[in-house]
């Protein structure tokens, strides 16, 4: 397959990624940020039409967060969702190049993807951009996940892309992804520190109530609100096993909370493979494989994802001062659909 040769002035390339730079450095809002980077990216590198896909990690599939470009290539691509095992056959070696993958009109299948068209001209040269050609450049994390994807549409010179242009474009795409991982991190750090703020007035404020069950439903209720857990049971030791003392996002009565759980049952639950910061997080099979439970709730929150909550069992044990075991925390149901971070379960532990 033959490309265009003739580069593009470096001048406006190299202003573009300076552009980049300011806008990684300044802008915090994720939303601003990917709509100036993709704004850029069409300036500097002639591409009328930019879009990214970023992962959704608690579904675990891309969504259409961003396109710069027609009215009609918004329609048809924002907000469009695409399973993750998509993108496959898009990222196979033949398409590769320099960094991105140019895929031709004639060797894909876009049925089962969304795809804008863009209404171009056919051209007779033989470097000439079909409306149904692709170029496409992945995004990984610094672990080598598959983060997002950029894409571009409609070259202004109505040309493919020389082997310079697509590097070029490799290299705005490594700002990309760099610039929304530093966002997404600061976002996530700013949350972990209001949940601590929130977690600490929660204890400031215990020492104005009058009763042990007052106490006990300030403290599930704060560690809802703070941490974003939509259920939370503060289970005390009771007639040989154990009952809820303080719930919050629970009703009244729920048969949810009429489980069965033993000192046994416990103790093959709390054991180092399951711990971290403090808490116990277990895969729902496991601890049901493990343990006598017996309980008609099942988590509402889930995802497909590989760092998606699916219905683990997240506890806190309450120990005293003597080292005995007198209850535990039971959290449930995260507001992200997302396993927590070890931020959060340190948050968590803070609060026994």
């Amino acid at each position: 397959m033959s490309v265009h040769s003739e580069p593009l002035s470096s001048l406006p390339q190299l202003r573009g990624l300076l552009e980049v730079t300011r806008l990684v450095r300044e802008e915090r809002d994720l939303t601003r940020l990917s709509d100036a980077i993709a704004a850029t990216i069409s300036d500097a590198l002639g591409f009328r039409t930019v879009s990214i896909n970023l992962y959704r990690p608690a579904e675990g599939d891309f969504e259409v967060t961003t396109v710069h470009g027609s009215e009609a290539a918004r329609e048809a691509l924002i907000g469009t969702i695409r399973p993750a095992d998509a993108w496959s056959p898009l990222l196979a070696e033949r398409f590769f190049r320099r960094g991105a993958y140019l895929i031709p009109h004639d060797e894909a299948d876009w049925d089962d993807l969304p795809f804008h068209v863009p209404d171009l001209a056919i051209s007779e040269d033989p470097d000439a951009w079909h409306p149904e050609d692709a170029l496409i450049v992945p995004m990984r994390g610094t672990d080598g996940t598959l983060l997002g994807v950029l894409s571009v549409d409609e070259p202004e010179l109505g040309l493919r892309p020389s082997d310079e242009e697509v590097e070029v474009l490799v290299a705005f795409a490594q700002h990309v992804i760099g610039a929304i991982e530093a966002v997404q991190d600061a976002a996530a750090a700013a949350r972990d520190r209001a949940s601590l703020a929130q977690l600490l007035d929660v204890s400031a404020s215990l020492i104005e109530l009058n009763s042990a069950e007052d106490v006990l439903e300030a403290v599930a209720l704060g560690i809802g609100r703070a941490l974003e857990f939509e259920k939370v049971a503060v289970c005390l030791a009771r007639d040989g096993g154990f009952a809820p003392a303080g719930t919050s996002g629970w009703r009244a009565n729920d048969p949810g909370l009429q489980f069965v759980l033993s000192d046994a049952d416990l103790d093959v639950l709390f054991v180092p493979q399951f711990e971290i910061e403090g808490c116990y997080l277990i895969e729902n099979d496991v601890a049901t494989a493990l343990t006598n439970a017996r309980s008609t709730y099942s988590s509402q929150r889930g995802g497909a994802g590989p760092r998606a909550w699916s219905h683990h069992w997240l506890l806190v044990p309450l120990i005293e001062r003597d080292g005995s075991r007198s209850g535990f925390v039971w959290v449930d149901d995260p507001s992200d659909s997302m396993l927590p971070s070890r931020e959060r379960l340190q948050a968590l532990r803070d609060v026994r």
